[in-house]
């Protein structure tokens, strides 16, 4: 949802909302998260959709949110983690995202639908993009 909201091509006025709701309250991401963004970064500039200044540029939009990382990602991963995506035949790395708004009964922000069908069967409230 992040990388979609400061993406040029890809942001639309809802998910322009949502940036500026984390920018004003804050978010909390699982541990993996500045991998995850990172990885979708890199591998936008070698599919050729941007260039290195331009990720660049969505890497210093990121890192000025207040984004706090949850510390206890890995810890939920064997347990909590692992029921969700049994469950919910999600990743392991969608997963997580549902395990840590379930524990710190946050609302979770995603544009993967099966990710969004989980929370919902969950009762993790999910913002709309």
């Amino acid at each position: 949802m992040a990388v979609a909201a400061v993406h040029d091509d890809e942001t639309t006025s809802e998910k322009r909302r949502l940036l500026e709701r984390v920018m004003t309250e804050g978010a909390y991401v699982p541990s993996i998260w500045r991998l995850e963004v990172g990885h979708v970064l890199y591998r936008s500039v070698r599919q050729g959709r941007y260039s290195p200044s331009t990720r660049d540029r969505y890497f210093e939009i990121l890192s000025r949110l207040p984004i706090e990382a949850d510390s206890e990602t890995d810890q939920a991963a064997w347990i909590a983690t692992r029921k969700l995506v049994d469950l919910y035949k999600l990743t392991f790395y969608d997963a997580c995202y549902l395990e840590l708004a379930t524990r710190m009964t946050l609302p979770l922000a995603t544009l993967d639908d099966d990710l969004q069908a989980a929370a919902k069967a969950e009762g993790v409230e999910v913002l709309k993009a």
